[in-house]
């Protein structure tokens, strides 16, 4: 307020972002009334107004004009450039997926920079991870709109935000997301287990559960699986699933050991396999055994003896030896034995009996070996049903009723023929005998 003062008298500021907006008919002015338009009568006095809400680096021109009810007149114009300030988020934020493990980042200027831009901040975080948050950061300069995100997961979805700088500070941010591509799985199939089937001896049954979230780099389409003989690596079955996480493997050998694997794929490829090992198929009934062999021991007794079978189908737990009469196959003795031999006593003398042997695994019994033999042999009956028909001058045809084993007391090697003439025109008298 100047020394001389012509009260009463208004003060008016006026301010704009051109002088012509100092004029406040004028579209952009802007004014503000000192201490709400009171008359002033204060004489050589300071005054101050604090104008808010202003653009932050923007260049203001003011200057200040009194009124009474004489005229007006008006202070030099002058100006001044705000402050700047933090900038307001950059324009067209977008999230583009490049490959499995990148994205791009693109931006443009805010439409408020309130000041000039130093640089844009940017950071990447797994919107999806809530127990090893994964996030990048970075910044790069002023007059670059775009930027490369690298080393991320396959198939994983992110949010990526970016903000500029000012000599202010950092402003408001703005943000998108995408998903990084597929990628063949980075892990095996977890909980893999291999196990045997009690009812299939040539089968064995594969489960497991999908790769762990953070190695399946996609959705997995499809399980392949295999199993290897041990000892055959020619001997190998394989096949897939889609749906489920078991599979049944046919046509193995019995009571092997195989190695078994599985793989998990997505669209983009097969990831490793998970591997067990010394995955044995159940046992089986034995094949038979060999080289039966049974010694009578007079009067009564029998010393059996045999080899192992050739495809045991498992462990041998115990033989089953088994003796029945041969006349009607009733079982007079049964026993077992741990090892290939057994002695069997207290049987009858000149009585034929069937030995019957077979082993036993955890798969079952295997078909036995059955042979005849007589503890004791006596001596055979005479043969019944003698028939002589001449077939011509010289030749004679016999017949007999053959003995049965029990007839016999014991196994007919031969029998023997003889012929006594009793009269001969050539006066021939040899005794003519033939065995067979």
């Amino acid at each position: 307020i100047p020394s001389v003062l012509y009260t009463p008298e208004t003060f008016i500021v006026l301010y704009g972002i051109n002088i012509a907006a100092l004029d406040s008919s004028m579209n952009g002015g802007m004014s503000r009334n000192i201490d709400n338009n009171r008359f002033l009568t204060d004489i050589d006095q300071d005054y101050s107004v604090t104008i808010n809400d202003l653009d932050s680096d923007v260049l203001y021109y003011y200057q200040v004009v009194v009124q009474n009810t004489i005229g007006n007149t008006s202070s030099d114009i002058r100006n001044i450039t705000t402050q700047e300030s933090p900038p307001g988020p950059p324009n067209n934020v977008e999230l583009t997926t490049i490959n499995s493990t990148s994205l791009n980042l693109s931006w443009e200027a805010p439409q408020m920079p309130n000041g000039v831009i130093t640089g844009y901040n940017y950071m990447c975080i797994d919107i999806n991870d809530t127990t090893t948050v994964y996030s990048t950061s970075g910044n790069v300069p002023s007059n670059q709109f775009s930027v490369d995100i690298l080393d991320l997961r396959p198939y994983t979805a992110y949010m990526c935000s970016v903000n500029g700088s000012t000599s202010a500070g950092v402003g408001t941010s703005a943000s998108d997301t995408a998903v990084t591509s597929q990628a063949a799985p980075s892990g095996p199939p977890t909980n893999f287990t291999v196990i045997s089937n009690s009812s299939n001896s040539q089968q064995l049954i594969l489960e497991w559960e999908p790769p762990s979230l953070e190695d399946r780099n996609g959705i997995i389409i499809r399980y392949n699986y295999n199993c290897t003989d041990d000892d055959d690596s020619t001997n190998v079955q394989s096949g897939y699933t889609m749906n489920t996480l078991t599979a049944s493997v046919d046509g193995l050998r019995v009571f092997a050991n195989h190695t078994c694997y599985v793989t998990a794929l997505t669209n983009e490829g097969e990831g490793p396999a998970a591997v067990y090992n010394d995955a044995r198929t159940a046992e089986d009934e034995p094949s038979e055994v060999q080289l039966l062999n049974v010694i009578p021991d007079a009067p009564s007794s029998f010393d059996i003896t045999w080899s192992k079978p050739a495809t045991p189908n498992g462990i041998i737990r115990y033989y089953i030896v088994t003796v029945r009469l041969y006349s009607d196959n009733t079982i007079v003795n049964t026993t077992t034995s741990t090892d290939v031999n057994q002695r069997i006593d207290n049987l009858d003398r000149y009585i034929p009996y069937i030995i019957s042997v077979s082993a036993v695994t955890g798969g079952g019994t295997g078909m036995s070996v059955n042979t005849t033999d007589f503890t004791q042999q006596g001596t055979p009956p005479e043969v019944q049903g003698i028939a002589v028909n001449r077939t011509n001058g010289t030749l004679l045809t016999v017949t007999w009723r053959r003995l049965t084993l029990v007839e016999a007391r014991g196994l007919v090697t031969n029998y023997t023929i003889t012929l006594y003439p009793i009269e001969s025109r050539r006066r021939q008298s040899d005794v003519l005998t033939m065995v067979v």
